[in-house]
């Protein structure tokens, strides 16, 4: 949670002078940031009330159409309830690692 913290800051400085990560143009670097940025919001680990530009930046994002339309998608495909045995062990076990 420090690391996250820290990390959202270090955001802040960067987007309260611009309104992307690259700059003025939306780029790879917002995708790639912004599933982090919105987990570590969501899990209530990060607060986003001290760092305006990163809450404009996570807010700007979202609204773009298609990462609605991804998130929704997200929506529709997430698993509900716990993680079986199986699933736990292809992702975590030794599974991973084996060939097919």
């Amino acid at each position: 949670t420090n690391e996250a913290k820290r990390l959202i800051r270090v955001l802040e400085k960067r987007l309260s002078d611009a309104a992307f990560l690259a700059g003025r143009d939306y780029s790879i670097a917002d995708i790639a940031t912004f599933p982090w940025v919105r987990s570590a919001v969501r899990g209530g680990g990060v607060s986003l009330d001290e760092t305006p530009g990163v809450q404009r930046w996570l807010e700007t994002i979202e609204a773009r159409p298609a990462v609605e339309r991804g998130m929704a998608v997200l929506a529709d495909r997430r698993r509900q309830g716990p993680i079986t045995d199986q699933a736990r062990e292809i992702l975590f076990g030794a599974q991973q690692h084996a060939k097919r």
